[in-house]
C-alpha cells in the first residue's frame, strides 16, 4: 500500500450535505466523562484510521481525545493539545517514542471541525506512516518524530482504549464530539468521511466500509534461484519474467529474498517489481551476519510477469547466491511480524480472523533440507549446493488467533526466519467501531454494522463439594445443538485461600475462553468467571474446571445462546464491609443482547438462610455450596431497550454477617459490535449541536459563549458553563438575525441579555452602559445606563430565565419559568447584538442553553439561536468575488507569452499585486483604466504606463510580463483579484457623470470621473452599488498626488463623514485638513469636495468602493487593548482577507490573507503604504490573529508597531472565505 497517493477509500453512498448527524455527546471534565472499552482481541496495529468531529472549550488544558494503552506512561494517543494544536503521541515506559505535532492551531470555538488520523507504520517512507487531517486538509507539523517502520501501536491492542481521556490519569477532553470511527486495518483519506460542496464547504458523509470479501489467501506462485553462476552476484541481481500470478485491481505481490553472502554484511537496499519499488517489510539477519532474509510488498494491479530487481549493500556487493519466492494476495494489509536467528527457526505470530501468513527462512554453509510446523511448505530451494538452502511457507487462517509456528533444517549454521501475516482489508476491522451517540441509554452503541439481537437461555447448575483442583461436572444440559450454539459458563469458587483461579474450563472437550473475573474483596476467599465456548453439537456435555491451586468447593451455572457474543460490560461488586448484604453491579446493558450476573458469599457463624434476592434481573439458581453458610446463586436477563441498569442482589441472611461477598455482572452484545462503556455522562448531555441539521428541527450548529470574546471567565461544559468572579464579563458566538429564545439556570445574582461588541468584558462600566441591556435577577430590575424597575426576581439559584429577541423589530424580554415579564428594552435593529453574561464581584456561575437540548419553557415562535438564525447568504462561496493568489515570477516577457496567472475562478476586475520577498512597489490595475496601466497604492505617483506590467485580465486570472514588479524570476507574489461588474457603463447619479463596472452582489464598485474644482453645489459621483459603500478609496491618476481613503468608522463611534480621511499612502492619522467629503455616501452616490486630492478641475480620477454585504464582506473598527488575548471581531464569516489600520493615531496599513497563512496563527502581513518586503508577525511583535468561522481573533500585542495598542482606535476591512451559515441554511462554515 502506498499511503501517500493510494489510500483506500471508503465508498460514498451520501452527496455533501445530504448526510446528516443527529447528535453530539458533551463530554464534561468537570464529571470525568470519557468512555471506554478494552478489546478481547488484538487487531491491526500497525494500520488504523480514526475519524471524529469535534467542538472544543478550548480551556487552556491538554484533552484527551482518542487513547490506547495501559497507562499515561505506556500508550498510543491523539490528543487536543493546551496550544490548540492536535498531537499523535505514542509514549512507552514514560518516554515519548513517537510525537507529530499539527503547526496549525485549532482555537475555533464557534463552529466544528473534522479530524481525521491515518496510520500505516508498514510505509518504508517514515513520512507517509502517520497523517493528520483537519477538514479533508493534511496539516503540516512543527514536531516530527515518526514511528519506526511496522510498529506496532497500543491502538487495537488488547489494552483498555479511552474517548476523552488517558487510562490511570485525568486530561479529560472537554467539548462536543459527535461520530467517532474507528477502522481497524485500514489507512484512510479523509474522502471516505467527508467531501467539499459546490460553494467549498467539507461536509461528511456516510461512510461506508470497503467490503470484506471471503478470507484472505497467500497464493503461492513461483520461486527463483541464482547461484552465482559458481562464482558471485553482484548487485543488483535481477530476476528476470518473473511469474507474478494473475493480474487484478487489488492484487498484492510478496517477495520473501534470502542471501548467502560474501562478507557477512549484506544488507538489502531496494527491491523492485518491474521498475516499481516495493515497501520493505521487514529484513531478518543471522546471528553472526551474512546471511539475512527479507520480506518485501507491493500493489501490482497488471501484468502476469515482471523483472524483480534486487539491491543489496556490503563491503563488495556481491553474494554467492540468492533466491526468491513470489506469492500474492487479493488486498489485504500488514498484521503481524516474527523473526529468528535459530535452529528450529520458531516463534508465535499474531493472525486476524480471515488472515495469512507468509514465512521463508535460510542457511549457509550445508545442503538442507527444512521442515515447517504449522505452516505449508511452498518451496524447499538448494540455491547453492553445498552452501545456501531457502524456503518458504504459508497458511491461511479463518479465525484470530496466535500461531505458533517453526522450520527445522536439517543442517547448515547462520540461520534467519521470518514470517509475516496479512489482514483482509476493508470494513470495520477487528476492533473497529462508529458510534452516532443516538441512543440515550447506550452512548456507546458501536452502529458500524447491524447485529440480530441474541438472548441468553439458562440451562443448568452443579456443585461439588469436594475439595480438588480439577472439577467434572457431567451431562451438563447445553440447550439444543446448532452450528452457531455458544455456551457460557459461571464458575463459582469457595477458594481455600486467596491464590486458586480458574486455569481452563471445557465444554464437551472444547476449550473456552475467559470473559471475565471477580474476586470477593475480604480475603478474596470467593470467585466468579464467566467462560464462553462454541460447541455445536449435543444436547448434553461434561464442564471441566480446572484450577491452579486447591479449592474448597466449585459450582457451576451454564446458559447457551445461538449467535457468538462478546463481553460489552463487566461489573464487579465486592464490598469489604463485613455487614455489607446488598451488592450493586450498575452495568451497561445492551438492545440486543444479554447480562448475566454470578454471585459467590459466605456468612458467619450462626446465620442462616442466605438466599439471594436480585433486582432488575430473573433469578436462575440460588443454593450453597453444601454447607448452610456458604452460598451461590446466578441471574440472567435478555435486554431489548439500552440502559445504565442498577443490577443488584441482596442476602437475605437471619442472624451473622455476610463475608467473602462477589457479584460479577457482565453484559454482552453480538460478537463484531465493539461497543464503548459510558462513564459519567447523563442524558442531558446528548445535545443537537452537530456539523450538519437535524431531521427534527432542521438545525444544527448552536451558539455557545465565546472564549474568544470573554472578559476572564471560566468555561466548561462545550462553552456553556462560565463561572465568574470580579467582574468578568464574555459574549456569546452568534448574533442572530432572526427571532430567537435562550434560557439560562445558575446564581440570581448573574446578570444576562444583550450586548454589542463595543460593550466591555472587563471594568466597573461594562454592565452599566449604552452598549448592553440586561436582566438582574437578583431584584427583578433591568439595567441599560443605570437601573431601573421591571419584572419578578428570580429568587432562587433554580430559576430558568429565558430571554427572546425579535430582530425585526427590536424586542427584548425576559421569562422567568416561563413566565412572560413583558418588552424589557426596545433594542436599534441596526446594530448586531450578541447574548451577554455579566459576573458580580462574588463566585458564581451561569448554564447556558441556546437551543443544544430542550428547552424547559419553550417560548412559541421562537427558535434555538444558531447559525440557522442568520440570514441565508446571498454569497456562498466568498471566491467567487474575491480570491487571492500567489504565483512565482519567471521573468518571461509578453513577446515570449508572459507569465499566465491562473486559479482566481473567474476574470478579475479589480487586481491589486505585490511582491513577497523582496522591496516591490504594490500595483493596482482595473478593467476601467485597463492593462498596462499600474498605480502604486505605497506612494503618491500618477498612473504609470508600461507594456512588461500586467498585460491582460483573463477568465481565470491575468497575464503579466517581464517587470521585476510582478513578475522577477524566482520572486514570490499575491495578487488580490476582486470580480465588479467587467465593462464600464456610464452613470449619471451623481453631479459629475462617471464610468461604472459595479457588482451590486458582491458589494464592490469601479468608478472612473474627472473633477470639476467645485465645491458648491457639493459635487458628487455615482457609484451604481444600490447600497451606502462603507469604505472607498480614491486616486489621483494624472498627477503626484496621495490617496485618499475614507471608512465608516475612522473615528470610531464619531461620525467621519466631515473632510475627514485617510491617506492609504502613509501611515497617518485620520485627518480633517483638506476638503475631501462633505457628508456620507448615500445608496447612489458619493460627496467630495473640492481639494486636489479628489477633485482637482480637469483631472482624471479612479475609485474603488464596497458596500457591506452580509456574509460576504465587513468594515467595521475595535479598541486595542496590547494583550495576546486580544479582541474578537464578529464578521459573520471565515476571512479571506483582512486590511487594517489604526485612526487614532499613526500607525500602519496591514494586509493578512488566509492564501498566504493557510492555517492559524495567521502572521505574515505586508504593508499597503510600504514597499517593504512580507514580513511575519509574533504574541509580541507585528500582525498575529486567529482567522476563524465567524470573525478573527487578535493574538499579538503589536510591540514595536501600532497593532492592538493599548485604546487605539483601528479600523478593518474584511471579505469572506465562507459565510459562517451556508446559502441553503443548512451547511456551516467550519471551524478553522
Amino acid at each position: 500500500m502506498v499511503f501517500s497517493n493510494n489510500l483506500l477509500l471508503g465508498a460514498v453512498s451520501a452527496a455533501a450535505g445530504d448526510y446528516l448527524i443527529e447528535q453530539s455527546l458533551l463530554f464534561n471534565d468537570d464529571d470525568s466523562a470519557y468512555l471506554n472499552r478494552t478489546p478481547s482481541t488484538a487487531g491491526n496495529r500497525k494500520t488504523w484510521t480514526f475519524s471524529a468531529w469535534f467542538k472544543p472549550t478550548f480551556s487552556g488544558a491538554t484533552a484527551q481525545i482518542f487513547m490506547a494503552g495501559a497507562d499515561t506512561s505506556n500508550n498510543t494517543r491523539i490528543q487536543y493539545q493546551s496550544t490548540g494544536t492536535i498531537q499523535y503521541v505514542h509514549a512507552d515506559g514514560g518516554s515519548v517514542t513517537d510525537q507529530l505535532q499539527t503547526s496549525a492551531v485549532l482555537r475555533d470555538p464557534s463552529a466544528w471541525y473534522h479530524l481525521v488520523v491515518s496510520v500505516d507504520t508498514t510505509q518504508s517512507t517514515d513520512t507517509n506512516r502517520v497523517k493528520i487531517y483537519i477538514n479533508g486538509t493534511e496539516q503540516s507539523f512543527q514536531t516530527t518524530n515518526y514511528p519506526t517502520q511496522n510498529f506496532d501501536t497500543d491502538v487495537n491492542s488488547t489494552s483498555v482504549h479511552n474517548i476523552g481521556r488517558i487510562t490511570g490519569g485525568s486530561n479529560y477532553f472537554d467539548g462536543l464530539m459527535a461520530l467517532p470511527i474507528l477502522v481497524d486495518g485500514s489507512a484512510l483519506a479523509p474522502t471516505a468521511f467527508g467531501e467539499t460542496d459546490d460553494d467549498g464547504f467539507w461536509n461528511p458523509i456516510e461512510f461506508i466500509p470497503d467490503t470484506v470479501g471471503s478470507n484472505l489467501t497467500a497464493n503461492y506462485v513461483t520461486s527463483v534461484s541464482n547461484n552465482g553462476g559458481g562464482g558471485f552476484a553482484t548487485s543488483p541481481v535481477t530476476f528476470s519474467s518473473v511469474d507474478i500470478g494473475t493480474a487484478s485491481a487489488t492484487r498484492k505481490v510478496i517477495v520473501g529474498v534470502g542471501i548467502d553472502g560474501y562478507q557477512g554484511n549484506e544488507a538489502y537496499t531496494s527491491l523492485t517489481i518491474g521498475g516499481v519499488a516495493a515497501n520493505l517489510i521487514q529484513e531478518q539477519n543471522a546471528a553472526s551476519g551474512g546471511r539475512p532474509v527479507a520480506l518485501f510488498e507491493l500493489d501490482v494491479s497488471s501484468g502476469t510477469s515482471a523483472d524483480i530487481v534486487v539491491t543489496f549493500t556490503g563491503t563488495q556487493t556481491k553474494c554467492y547466491s540468492m533466491g526468491i519466492g513470489v506469492w500474492t494476495i487479493e488486498g489485504g494489509t500488514l498484521f503481524s511480524t516474527v523473526g529468528s536467528t535459530a535452529n528450529p527457526g520458531a516463534g508465535n505470530i499474531s493472525v486476524s480472523s480471515g488472515g495469512t501468513v507468509i514465512a521463508i527462512m535460510t542457511e549457509g554453509s550445508a545442503s538442507a533440507t527444512y521442515t515447517w510446523a504449522n505452516l505449508t511448505e511452498n518451496f524447499d530451494n538448494q540455491v547453492r549446493s553445498g552452501r545456501h538452502a531457502f524456503s518458504g511457507a504459508s497458511k491461511n487462517l479463518s479465525s484470530a488467533t496466535t500461531q505458533a509456528i517453526s522450520a527445522t533444517s536439517s543442517g547448515g549454521s547462520q540461520f534467519a526466519m521470518l514470517a509475516a501475516s496479512f489482514a483482509p482489508a476493508g470494513g470495520y476491522g477487528t476492533n473497529g467501531f462508529q458510534l452516532d451517540y443516538a441512543d440515550t441509554g447506550y452512548f456507546g452503541k458501536d452502529v458500524a454494522t447491524a447485529h440480530t439481537a441474541i438472548g441468553a437461555t439458562y440451562r443448568a447448575t452443579a456443585v461439588s463439594t469436594a475439595n480438588a483442583s480439577s472439577y467434572t461436572f457431567s451431562s451438563q444440559a447445553i440447550g439444543t445443538a446448532d452450528a452457531n450454539r455458544y455456551v457460557i459458563v459461571a464458575v463459582h469458587l469457595h477458594r481455600s485461600n486467596t491464590s486458586e483461579i480458574v486455569n481452563s474450563l471445557s465444554v464437551g472437550g472444547v476449550s473456552a475462553t475467559l470473559i471475565s473475573s471477580g474476586t470477593s474483596n475480604t480475603a478474596n476467599r470467593s470467585l466468579v468467571d464467566f467462560w464462553k465456548a462454541a460447541v455445536p453439537t449435543g444436547t448434553t456435555a461434561d464442564v471441566v474446571v480446572t484450577l491452579s491451586g486447591t479449592a474448597d468447593r466449585c459450582a457451576i451455572s451454564v446458559w447457551s445462546c445461538i449467535g457468538n457474543v462478546q463481553k460489552l460490560q463487566s461489573v464487579i461488586a465486592a464490598p469489604s464491609d463485613a455487614s455489607t448484604n446488598a451488592l450493586l453491579t450498575t452495568t451497561q446493558v445492551p438492545d440486543n443482547g444479554f447480562a448475566l450476573s454470578g454471585v459467590a458469599w459466605q456468612s458467619s457463624s450462626g446465620g442462616t438462610d442466605n438466599q439471594a434476592t436480585f433486582a432488575n434481573t430473573t433469578e436462575r439458581v440460588d443454593a450453597t455450596f453444601g454447607e448452610v453458610d456458604a452460598s451461590y446463586a446466578a441471574a440472567s436477563a435478555d435486554f431489548t431497550s439500552a440502559s445504565v441498569l442498577g443490577i443488584s442482589c441482596t442476602s437475605q441472611l437471619s442472624g451473622g454477617s455476610v463475608y467473602y461477598a462477589v457479584m460479577n455482572t457482565t453484559s454482552f452484545v453480538p460478537a463484531g459490535m465493539n461497543s464503548y462503556i459510558a462513564n459519567n455522562f447523563t442524558t442531558t448531555d446528548q445535545l443537537e449541536d452537530t456539523p450538519t441539521d437535524s431531521v427534527d428541527d432542521g438545525i444544527g450548529n448552536f451558539a455557545t459563549l465565546n472564549p474568544n470574546d470573554n472578559g476572564g471567565g471560566v468555561l466548561s461544559q462545550g462553552n456553556r458553563y462560565f463561572t465568574t468572579a470580579s467582574d468578568k464579563s464574555i459574549r456569546a458566538t452568534i448574533s442572530g438575525t432572526e427571532k430567537y429564545q435562550i434560557e439560562c439556570f445558575g446564581i440570581n445574582e448573574m446578570m444576562f441579555g444583550l450586548a454589542n461588541a463595543a460593550c466591555p468584558l472587563t471594568g466597573g462600566n461594562h454592565y452599566n452602559n449604552a452598549n448592553s441591556f440586561m436582566y438582574y435577577g437578583y431584584n427583578g430590575s433591568k439595567i441599560n445606563t443605570s437601573f431601573s424597575s421591571y419584572g419578578s426576581a428570580s429568587t432562587t439559584d433554580s430559576t430558568y430565565v429565558g430571554m427572546t429577541y425579535d430582530p425585526s423589530n427590536g424586542d427584548l424580554r425576559f421569562y422567568l419559568n416561563g413566565t412572560d415579564q413583558g418588552t424589557a428594552f426596545t433594542m436599534d435593529t441596526s446594530v448586531e447584538w450578541y447574548p451577554y453574561i455579566f459576573g458580580g464581584s462574588a463566585a458564581q456561575y451561569l448554564l447556558m442553553n441556546f437551543g443544544q437540548t430542550a428547552f424547559e419553557h419553550p417560548i412559541s415562535g421562537f427558535t434555538p439561536l444558531a447559525t440557522q438564525n442568520l440570514t441565508a447568504p446571498t454569497i456562498a462561496d466568498g471566491s467567487q468575488y474575491f480570491n487571492t493568489v500567489l504565483y512565482t515570477g519567471n521573468g518571461t516577457a509578453i513577446g515570449s507569452g508572459g507569465n499566465a496567472i491562473t486559479g482566481v475562478g473567474f476574470q478579475p476586475d479589480f487586481v491589486w499585486i505585490k511582491g513577497r520577498d523582496t522591496t516591490f512597489s504594490h500595483q493596482l490595475y482595473d478593467v476601467i483604466r485597463g492593462p498596462e496601466k499600474p498605480l502604486n497604492s505605497n506612494n503618491t505617483g500618477a498612473e504609470g504606463s508600461n507594456t512588461e506590467v500586467l498585460t491582460a485580465f483573463t477568465s481565470d486570472g491575468f497575464t503579466v510580463g517581464s517587470n521585476s514588479g510582478v513578475n522577477q524570476n524566482t520572486k514570490t507574489y499575491v495578487g488580490w483579484c476582486w470580480k465588479a461588474g467587467g465593462s464600464a457603463s456610464s452613470n449619471s447619479d451623481g453631479s459629475i457623470t462617471t464610468s461604472v463596472s459595479a457588482n451590486t452582489t458582491s458589494g464592490f464598485s469601479i468608478i472612473s470621473y474627472t473633477g470639476t474644482g467645485a465645491s458648491y453645489p457639493t459635487p458628487t459621483i455615482g457609484h451604481g452599488l444600490g447600497s451606502a459603500p462603507k469604505f472607498y478609496i480614491i486616486k489621483n491618476r494624472d498627477q503626484t498626488d496621495g490617496w485618499a481613503a475614507f471608512h465608516d468608522n475612522m473615528l470610531g463611534a464619531l461620525n467621519p463623514w466631515n473632510d475627514n480621511h485617510l491617506r492609504l499612502d502613509t501611515n497617518a492619522a485620520v485627518s480633517g485638513a483638506l476638503h475631501v467629503s462633505g457628508a456620507a455616501p448615500t445608496s447612489s452616490i458619493i460627496y467630495l469636495d473640492r481639494d486636489h486630492i479628489v477633485n482637482a478641475s480637469s483631472e482624471d480620477y479612479i475609485c474603488y468602493a464596497w458596500a457591506e454585504v452580509e456574509g460576504f464582506s465587513k468594515f467595521g473598527s475595535y479598541t486595542g487593548n496590547a494583550n495576546v488575548d486580544g479582541p474578537f471581531i464578529y464578521l459573520g464569516f471565515r476571512p479571506a482577507f483582512i486590511l487594517e489600520k489604526r485612526t487614532d493615531s499613526a500607525g500602519a496599513w496591514y494586509i493578512t490573507d488566509m492564501t498566504r497563512d493557510t492555517y492559524n496563527p495567521v502572521n505574515k502581513y505586508l504593508m499597503p503604504d510600504a514597499s517593504n518586503a512580507e514580513a511575519s508577525g509574533s504574541t509580541s511583535s507585528g500582525v498575529y490573529l486567529d482567522a476563524l468561522s465567524n470573525g478573527y481573533k487578535i493574538r499579538g500585542t503589536g510591540a514595536g508597531q501600532e497593532y492592538n495598542r493599548s485604546g487605539g482606535t483601528y479600523i478593518y476591512a474584511a471579505f469572506a472565505e465562507h459565510p459562517f451559515q451556508g446559502a441553503d441554511g443548512v451547511t456551516q462554515a467550519r471551524a478553522r
